[in-house]
């Protein structure tokens, strides 16, 4: 039997692509959604005064799929919060997808103005409308209340539509909205989803590049025939 070394150093390449392949696109998934990203970006020392005990919040749309994965509330001077805060997340119709509590203090990790408490992935789609809201009392901690015409501290996956509140003695449902204002009170963390073409594009990069290696080595060496008898 006859078996040139050409064609056995291409065999060997393909295994190598089929073996790799498949583990360099796990860790290329894992290094682009691992990254946590704040929804609004809001850190300041000073806040606004917020009458009675309130749900205060905004709704946003998405521009792309991404993975709420922590809900938040700012933290006015990041020094600490006076109370602990119940955070939640609602569809547009008022059932409530995600929910949490901030720890009073420093306890909970602070990141761009807000501190978070993680809460279990949560896919945000294109086309739907969210409301994220936290439940605050009138003795308790500051609110960010800004103009969304000046206000350019979303993320770019994010799209802000009103601003959301309450009259509440508990987390609820913010039905009230201003078109004008973002009531920043609670906030989100999410992560990307990479794209299936992103990853076609890459594994298929990958599989060239091999290959091309392979090849460029196996024109080097003269080939060589193995006689098995």
């Amino acid at each position: 039997m006859f078996i040139y070394k050409g064609s056995l150093e291409k065999i060997t390449a393909a295994l190598k692509v089929l073996l790799i392949a498949p583990l360099l696109l796990v860790v290329f998934n894992q290094n682009v959604s691992a990254t946590l990203i704040s929804a609004a970006d809001f850190e300041l020392a000073f806040g606004t005064p917020h009458g009675g005990t309130q749900t205060y919040g905004w709704s946003f749309m998405v521009n792309q799929e991404i993975q709420l994965v922590s809900l938040g509330y700012l933290d006015v001077g990041l020094d600490g919060l006076i109370d602990e805060h119940d955070i939640g997340l609602w569809s547009d119709s008022g059932t409530l997808l995600r929910s949490s509590t901030v720890s009073s203090g420093t306890i909970s990790p602070l990141a761009d103005g807000f501190r978070y408490a993680s809460v279990e992935a949560f896919s945000l789609l294109p086309g739907f409308v969210y409301v994220v809201g936290g439940y605050t009392t009138s003795a308790s901690d500051l609110i960010g209340f800004s103009s969304n015409i000046f206000f350019d501290g979303f993320a770019p996956e994010v799209t802000f539509v009103q601003g959301r509140y309450r009259g509440s003695s508990e987390l609820t449902f913010p039905t009230n909205s201003v078109d004008e204002f973002a009531y920043l009170g609670a906030s989100f963390q999410f992560q990307q989803v990479p794209e299936p073409t992103s990853i076609k594009i890459f594994g298929l990069a990958l599989c060239l590049f091999v290959l091309f290696r392979q090849s460029k080595m196996s024109k080097v060496n003269q080939a060589t025939t193995i006689v098995n008898y």
